[in-house]
This record gives structure tokens, C-alpha cells and sequence, in this order.
């Protein structure tokens, strides 16, 4: 059983329920994977049916994938320091246009199609499941980060990214530290690169366990 609740061109978001243990969450050629399947078999067959290039999960890799451990933090608002100011020159936005935000997000490896993750970060913005924010100087879009997995039980930041003219400016700081901060009466989440460990640790986040990013190596 699976509903679509976001959709461009037929490329939507789908959300798949596998029985009682686990959801698959589709956009394009990649897939998040919550809970374990009872058939790996068949969720291996099910990826490559939806032409699923790249899955994140805490769980198994599917046979046909090549598995890549990714840090998991979690923000630590005791440990944390306060918010920076807002970086000079610059100014918050908090309902950025999301079609600006695609631009500097680095939709580069074609996985994503473009309009398919504004449409998707729009649906979840407006139903109250997402916080999407920015800095802007002059009209131009310096930086964005946002809670793109927001429930009353916990908040994934995500899609942090900075603009190569206002970099080494504390943009991505200013912006996590913000939406941790902001959604800190809950656990805030993360997913980054293991070099950028130190970087989020600076900012109240610590390991939270490991998230598995496996990329299909039978195509």
C-alpha cells in the first residue's frame, strides 16, 4: 500500500508501508528506509523495480548495494553554545523562496529532479512538517539550512548548504545553531560527512549512532 502526497510530473514522493516494521519513503532515485523489512529479498526487488539508485537506513543494505557509514548527531542544547548573531550584511529569512533554495542546495548528482524537491519541501512547509530558512544579502540567497523532518517527537535538520561567495562568514553555524535551538525542546537530529563531525560538534551536536548511505552497484 503506498500514498503520494507530493508529486511533479510524475516524479513525486511516495511513502510505502512494508507490513508493521517498517515505511519506505521514495523521491526520484533515492529512498529512505525506517524500521526493518521481513523480506530483504523482496525489498531489494521492490528498490530496483522503483529504479532506486541510493537508500539511507539504520538498518540492513539491501543485496545490490554498496553500504557507506554516515555520522548520526543529536543536539545537545546543555552542551550547546547560544545563538550567534546573524552574520553581517546579511538577513534572515524564514519563508524563503524554495525555488531560490534549490539553486544553492546542490541538486547536483541528478538524483533529486529539481522541481520535484521544491514541490516536496513546499507540501511539507505548508502542512507544518517542515522549517526551511535562509540568509540573504541584497535580494540574493547567501545560504539555507532547514528542519525538513519536523514532528512533536523530532526534528532532522538538513539540506544545509552556503552560496561560495559568502562562505567562512558563519552562515551554516548561524543557521543550525538557530533551528536546534528553536526545536531544542525535542530531539534535533542530523546527518553529515565524517569530517564534518568537529564542525557540528562546535555547535552542541554529538554521535548519535551511524546511518547507513548504500549506493546500487548492480546497475
Amino acid at each position: 500500500m503506498h500514498t503520494v502526497y507530493a508529486s511533479c510530473e510524475g516524479r513525486g514522493v511516495q511513502c510505502f508501508l512494508a507490513g508493521e516494521l517498517a515505511a519506505l519513503q521514495v523521491c526520484g532515485q533515492r529512498a529512505l528506509l525506517c524500521g526493518g523489512p521481513e523480506d530483504e529479498a523482496e525489498l531489494a526487488s521492490f528498490l530496483s523495480f522503483l529504479g532506486v539508485a541510493r537508500l539511507k537506513t539504520q538498518g540492513c543494505c539491501p543485496q545490490g548495494f554498496a553500504p557507506h557509514a554516515l555520522p548520526l548527531l543529536r543536539f545537545d542544547v546543555h552542551r550547546a553554545p547560544p545563538v550567534p548573531p546573524v552574520p553581517d550584511g546579511l538577513r534572515l529569512e524564514n519563508e524563503p523562496s524554495l525555488l531560490a533554495v534549490r539553486c544553492i542546495k546542490g541538486l547536483s548528482d541528478g538524483a533529486v529532479p529539481p522541481d520535484s524537491f521544491a514541490v516536496d519541501a513546499a507540501a511539507r512547509r505548508n502542512r507544518g512538517l517542515a522549517d526551511i530558512r535562509a540568509l540573504s544579502a541584497d535580494g540574493t540567497l547567501a545560504a539555507t539550512a532547514g528542519v525538513y523532518a519536523l514532528q512533536p517527537w523530532e526534528a532532522y535538520i538538513g539540506a544545509v548548504e552556503t552560496a561560495p561567495a559568502f562562505r567562512r562568514r558563519g552562515c551554516a553555524g548561524y543557521l543550525v545553531s538557530l533551528l536546534a535551538h528553536t526545536y531544542a525542546q525535542r530531539p534535533v537530529r542530523l546527518i553529515c560527512a565524517e569530517d564534518m563531525v568537529p564542525f557540528y560538534a562546535k555547535l552542541g551536536f554529538a554521535r548519535d549512532g551511524l546511518l547507513c548511505d548504500c549506493v546500487r552497484t548492480d546497475t
